[in-house]
């Protein structure tokens, strides 16, 4: 079954009694096509599961037209760890520093939604909804390379328009929003993807960051039989790194300084720890893992 039959099967689609669209774009030829983009939360006075719902599909599309995107949960946490995300709801780029966030982003650009708007019309029998965006994508100056309008309604039923929302809703687990309000979420970000142009690079860039590199893993015998494991590795700075020893023992995690980076576990009696694996994600969601034999 296609993605598009699932996502119809999740959300039926009603009659559509009538619907609207207004569309406008622009790219800026006189500023630099960007290759590496981080989607910044997105602004506006829609619900929050909303806007993170509409963030999650154009990264999405982003990722289908050649962009190489910097993975949306690091974003979150760097702009948190500077202080530029003290509310999400109170999020604005308007006074973000952009050049100092894109360098520690480590990328060239930014995607920025201004205003995501969702309005409610009812009388009597008839219901109207309508989602509104304004989306823009700057390099570290705050010039715009391209900058989208739109503004998707309905009376009465709701559509879907792709299968990819199938997917970002089983992310976000499948809550907070009315099914009118994904069809036209995912109907707005549709057409307004269709408007960027494709990243049409002809070499992948290069990774930031240093592989993956497992340092030395130490052993600690407790006087119950059990065992204390320390375990360090080296890895791109800002990656998410875990270890696993098989069976129920994974995903333990290991906290950073640096490229420096350290877990620790009391496994019990009886658990092999003959053999360790090591997973790193970077920034830009390149995995890595290593393997360690004591």
């Amino acid at each position: 079954m296609t993605p598009r039959a699932q996502a119809a099967l999740l959300v039926p689609p009603l009659l559509l009694l009538g619907a609207c669209s207004s569309l406008s774009s622009t790219v800026h030829d006189d500023v630099p096509q960007p290759h590496t983009l981080a989607v910044l939360p997105f602004a506006g006075d829609a619900p929050a599961p909303t806007r993170e719902l509409a963030r999650g599909l154009f990264a999405a599309r982003l990722r289908e037209l050649g962009y190489r995107l910097v993975e949306p949960a690091y974003v979150d946490r760097v702009l948190a760890e500077n202080g530029w995300l003290a509310d999400p709801d109170a999020f604005t780029a308007s006074t973000l520093p952009l050049a100092a966030a894109i360098e520690r982003l480590g990328c060239d650009g930014v995607l920025v939604a201004d205003d995501l708007d969702e309005s409610h019309y009812n009388l009597l029998l008839l219901r109207r909804q309508a989602v509104t965006g304004h989306l823009r994508i700057l390099d570290r100056s705050g010039r715009e390379w391209w900058t989208a309008s739109h503004k998707v309604a309905t009376t009465g039923g709701f559509l879907l328009q792709s299968g990819q929302v199938l997917t970002e809703l089983r992310a976000q687990g499948m809550h907070g929003n009315s099914a009118a309000t994904i069809a036209l979420v995912d109907g707005l970000i549709e057409d307004v993807a269709g408007t960027l142009p494709r990243d049409e690079r002809t070499a992948e860039p290069t990774a930031p960051g240093r592989p993956l590199q497992v340092g030395a893993v130490a052993v600690q015998r407790g006087g119950d039989g059990g065992t204390r494991l320390l375990v360090s590795a080296t890895a791109t700075e800002g990656a998410s790194v875990w270890f696993d020893l098989g069976g129920d023992v994974v995903g333990v995690p290991m906290t950073g300084i640096g490229e420096r980076f350290t877990g620790a576990i009391d496994v019990p009696a009886g658990v092999a720890t003959a053999t360790l694996r090591v997973r790193a994600r970077d920034p830009f969601g390149g995995e890595q893992q290593a393997e360690v034999r004591q």
